[in-house]
């Protein structure tokens, strides 16, 4: 297998692995991809190796859309929840395009940093 991320994620779940592999023996799929709140997260999936020429093909017939690629090969969406960052919930999936999305990341960071700080000193 092959996990794959965008790297404009910063918060992804510690256990997004573990929970992907156990989706695929749930379900008996080859595949899986991310799904929250937010909606599906193609990008963020998990691939058996053995889908590498399928890949190529679609991409050599001008595939270019990870979802459309995904819903082909029948990858189960695996579901995760809010996070909490900094006392806020955010989505696990939370991206980063923008340099107003960066300064969020930033300020969520900070907060969570300081929360520790706080409940290191009860």
């Amino acid at each position: 297998y092959v996990v794959t991320v965008a790297c404009d994620t910063p918060f992804l779940p510690d256990d997004l692995v573990e929970r992907f592999i156990a989706a695929l023996q749930e379900t008996g799929r080859a595949c899986c991809v991310a799904r929250s709140a937010g909606g599906v997260h193609p990008v963020i999936g998990l691939w058996p190796i053995g889908l590498a020429r399928d890949l190529e093909a679609a991409l050599d017939q001008g595939l270019r859309k990870a979802s459309a690629w995904a819903e082909q090969q029948g990858a189960v969406e695996v579901f995760f929840p809010s996070a909490q960052l900094g006392g806020r919930p955010i989505d696990p999936f939370f991206n980063i395009n923008r340099p107003e999305d960066l300064a969020e990341a930033e300020a969520l960071l900070e907060q969570a940093k300081a929360s520790r700080i706080d409940a290191a000193d009860l």
